[in-house]
């Protein structure tokens, strides 16, 4: 089984509580797998709050907000305790390093405060292959005076491809013409019929490579990364959204608020 805390798996025989019910929770921002003391790190993400805290790679975490880990699930009390907490919230975080006992102070954020750098600049050049015909290719930077609508997502997201639908449903309703575009990673692009079969919803396509993707969203089976970008290569807007969440329809509303403001942007400077 994985976890995944910033995108990153990780192997463990415990199991997983009830799916998120927010689609912008609090985050710590690391992968972690249990060890025989508690929860051990096996990846930071860069500029996220437990980096920012001073935490690293193979830290075993043994308590959290000063709150001793169970050690038989362990991730799983100490994702619960996470996302029972607000973005913002001062955290003690207690750690093991090589036998060493230390404690850190870490300030939580949200997923959506660690994509949002990138709202507002300009998005660069992509090579986006559509899984239905490989020959169309979308640069999402090519400013060709289309509003993009993009989502990415892991083949992994459960009931992602409804959340897709109901963006698609909403755009219609609002006789938008920004083009929704939905992207997964696959560095092997031969298995596309494959990645197609495993997504039910008609919104074109297209794989990235795992770089790419990397580089623009998170790796979250939970969530897909909604993306709005303007006709001239600018992100207006990135939001996680979770299928499961109390928050969905406030949500996709906020998505397509996005895309009617970045339309609007492009009828203003024509």
């Amino acid at each position: 089984m994985r976890w995944w805390l910033a995108g990153v798996s990780l192997w463990f025989a415990a199991t997983v509580s009830a799916a998120p019910r927010q689609s912008n929770p609090a985050f710590l921002g690391i992968g972690m797998g249990p060890g025989p003391q508690g929860c051990v790190v096996s990846e930071v993400t860069r500029d996220g709050p437990a980096d920012q805290a001073g935490l690293e790679q193979l830290d075993t975490i043994i308590a959290f907000d000063e709150l001793p880990l169970d050690l038989k699930q362990p991730c799983d009390q100490l994702v619960a305790n996470i996302t029972t907490h607000a973005p913002g919230d001062r955290i003690r975080v207690d750690i093991l390093r090589n036998g060493v006992h230390r404690d850190m102070v870490a300030t939580l954020a949200t997923r959506a405060e660690m994509v949002q750098r990138r709202v507002g600049k300009r998005i660069g050049t992509t090579d986006l292959v559509d899984v239905d015909d490989p020959r169309r290719h979308y640069d999402l930077g090519d400013r060709a005076g289309k509003t993009y609508v993009v989502g990415w997502f892991t083949e992994r997201c459960t009931g992602c491809a409804r959340v897709f639908d109901r963006i698609a449903d909403g755009l219609q309703a609002r006789s938008s013409t920004a083009f929704e575009l939905a992207v997964t990673p696959r560095d092997y692009f031969d298995e596309m019929p494959a990645v197609r079969k495993g997504f039910s919803s008609p919104v074109a396509l297209a794989v990235a490579d795992t770089l790419t993707f990397g580089s623009l969203a998170m790796d979250d089976p939970d969530r897909v990364f909604f993306m709005v970008i303007d006709c001239k290569g600018i992100v207006r807007l990135v939001t996680p959204i979770a299928p499961d969440s109390d928050d969905l329809d406030a949500a996709i509303d906020e998505v397509l608020a996005g895309a009617t403001q970045a339309e609007h942007t492009r009828s203003a400077r024509r």
